[in-house]
């Protein structure tokens, strides 16, 4: 049965971004179809509920929520009456208004929050989910869980700052992430970077559990790049070797 996910993008490259997480679901057999696309947001059709390791591979996408409502309507009773009780299980909430359009948060917590069994716990601080409404050409509805984070915050931990081998051209982890999804990789392909520096490339390939293969003809670069990876108990695989024959 298809679903539909929103995916919110990073401001850095938003066309990277809306590549990045088509060809990852198209590599990983999800059959991505577009249904919106304004601004830096996309929601996608998809065949099937997303995998929590596929949705943590997206370096570009700040956050990524399953769509519960998507409608032309824009007044906030008549929304509230077509959608249906929203079951999250045993699981605590908040709502949040993504995009203001002379509508207050207040009021759609309210009107919303009648959508949410009493049983569910409001935590406005670390709530297990978010109800996120937004409030522009559509009307769109969605759910995020604290489960479904993307790597968009957590690959800065793999800033060239905090490596102990690094370039001054070392590429930004996220771009780095992004080339790794759009090489249509998928779990137990092997990924080569034949002129891999100091592994910025390779760190995002083996945090993603693909098989990192580094090739650089610099004996200094390979050595930084090995060093790099150890930093952060990553797999690696290198060859000192120039390209050119292969």
């Amino acid at each position: 049965m298809s679903q539909k996910y929103l995916f919110e993008l990073g401001g850095e490259n938003i066309e990277l971004g809306k590549c990045e997480a088509i060809e990852l679901l198209k590599t990983e057999k999800y059959e991505p179809k577009v249904v919106h696309n304004k601004e830096s947001i996309i929601i996608l059709d998809v065949l099937q509920k997303i995998n929590k390791r596929v949705i943590r591979r997206l370096g570009m996408t700040k956050r990524v929520s399953k769509v519960l409502y998507y409608s032309n309507k824009k007044e906030l009773n008549k929304v509230v009456q077509e959608i249906p009780i929203i079951d999250i299980k045993t699981k605590s909430f908040a709502i949040r208004l993504v995009k203001k359009n002379g509508i207050s948060e207040k009021e759609i917590a309210i009107k919303l929050g009648e959508k949410v069994p009493k049983k569910n716990k409001i935590d406005l601080t670390k709530p297990d989910v978010k109800i996120l409404y937004y409030s522009g050409e559509k009307t769109i509805i969605s759910l995020w869980e604290r489960d479904l984070e993307t790597y968009y915050t957590k690959c800065l931990e793999h800033h060239i700052k905090y490596r102990p081998f690094f370039s001054p051209i070392s590429i930004h982890p996220r771009i780095s992430r992004s080339m790794v999804n759009l090489s249509n990789s998928t779990k137990g392909h092997k990924v080569i970077d034949p002129f891999c520096g100091t592994g910025g490339i390779l760190i995002e390939i083996a945090d993603m559990q693909l098989e990192a293969i580094g090739i650089d003809i610099l004996r200094k670069m390979v050595e930084n790049s090995v060093g790099n990876l150890n930093h952060y108990n990553l797999k690696d695989n290198f060859l000192i070797l120039n390209i050119r024959p292969i």
